[in-house]
Parts: structure tokens; C-alpha cells; sequence
């Protein structure tokens, strides 16, 4: 599929209040909490580092930015590694391997 038209369907199916919520739901996770346990649930034994939230109609996998020391080393190294059918840096797929299968049992079951 051409960019052009990867861009088109990006673009159809994105949601400022999406985007909102899950600039929210990042925020959160820089104060090592979530933001409900009930609604969701932490990514990240020692650290949270994400959260995994759904609607009766959308799943919302987020992640937090840099946040420490080790994060910036990480950010440094600006090698791409293949996933998902594309390219991902380094340092993102590093730390969603660290908490993938934490994550996938997060996810809710289909109904």
C-alpha cells in the first residue's frame, strides 16, 4: 500500500478525543499510578509504564515517555527494529517485550 494512501486511512480513523484520552491516560503514568485500577490496569512490575483501558467498542494500549536516566540512554540509540510490520525504535521495543505478555493478559477477552 502506497504512504499516500496509509496517510488517507490514518487520517480517516483518527479521533482528537481519542487522542486526548490517551494523552491523558500517559500523563497519568509519569505520577506511578494508574489513574482507576478498576477501569485499568498497570503495565510494568517494578515501574509502571503503561496502562491498558478499553471501551465497549475501542482498546487503548498506552505507554509513558522518558521519565528516567535510563530512559534517555535508551532514547540515544536510534536503531529501528522490524515489528508489527514496520519499523519501531530500539528502545520502544525493548520495553514492550519487557512487558508483552503482562500486557496481552490485560487485554480484555472478546465477547
Amino acid at each position: 500500500m502506497s504512504w499516500k494512501r496509509e496517510l488517507a486511512k490514518f487520517l480517516r480513523a483518527y479521533s482528537e478525543t481519542d487522542a486526548l484520552f490517551c494523552a491523558r491516560l500517559s500523563r497519568d503514568i509519569y505520577v506511578e499510578s494508574c489513574t482507576d485500577p478498576k477501569k485499568h490496569t498497570c503495565i510494568g512490575a517494578n515501574q509502571v509504564i503503561g496502562q491498558v483501558t478499553h471501551t465497549p467498542k475501542k482498546i487503548f494500549i498506552v505507554f509513558r515517555g522518558t521519565h528516567t536516566k535510563k530512559n534517555v540512554l535508551a532514547n540515544v540509540n536510534i536503531r529501528r527494529k522490524p515489528f508489527g510490520g514496520g519499523m519501531v525504535h530500539s528502545g520502544f521495543y525493548g520495553y514492550f517485550r519487557k512487558v508483552e505478555s503482562e500486557m496481552l493478559n490485560a487485554l480484555p477477552t472478546a465477547k
